[in-house]
């Protein structure tokens, strides 16, 4: 009886025709040829089902954990060796708009939260799933004041992830700081 009941389990996990199933459905028929070809020692449904969990908990929910809510548009970190505190600010309150050019604030201020000036920034991004940069030349065009530096010229020409670099230069200190974010709407 035992082997009837995997005989029949086995059936309902079998896959069919790979196109016409979405895409969780394709990775579970994926899983299915590695069982059946041995590579892996799966034997029921739920196992695979557990490991592709396992999967999407390691590939999927880091990438997302970068993602921004879609009711804040203002993106707070520390620079790769800890200088600095950066604050960018998209000035937006609705969403990030596409093939518009966009003034964007970024404030750098020391861990300790003392205002860095004069500081000399440099930007630069893009996308690097898709293998482009940025369609603009963004620069910082004038201080503000309180470690506040106005960013125009940046422009996202679509939806997706996007990657924005800032090295930033101070006195005798030099780092830099990469925003990844998602625009999506």
């Amino acid at each position: 009886m035992n082997t009837q009941r995997n005989s029949v389990q086995r059936k309902r996990c079998q896959s069919k025709d790979l196109k016409s199933r979405p895409v969780f459905g394709r990775l579970l028929a994926l899983l299915g040829a590695i069982h059946r070809s041995n590579h892996l020692k799966m034997t029921f449904c739920l196992p695979r089902f557990r490991f592709l969990c396992l999967l999407t908990a390691l590939f999927v929910l880091p990438a997302a954990a970068n993602e921004v809510d879609a009711d804040e548009f203002v993106w707070q970190q520390s620079s790769e060796q800890g200088y600095f505190q950066v604050t960018l600010d998209s000035q937006a309150t609705d969403s990030v708009e596409i093939n518009q050019f966009l003034e964007w604030i970024l404030t750098v201020k020391t861990v300790a939260g003392d205002v860095v000036t004069p500081a000399r920034i440099t930007v630069a991004g893009g996308m690097p799933m898709h293998g482009h940069g940025l369609p603009t030349q963004p620069q910082i065009s004038e201080y503000l004041g309180d470690g506040r530096y106005l960013m125009k010229g940046l422009k996202f020409s679509m939806n997706g992830r996007w990657e924005l670099t800032f090295e930033i230069q101070s006195k005798d200190l030099r780092d830099k700081v990469v925003f990844d974010f998602i625009i999506d709407y």
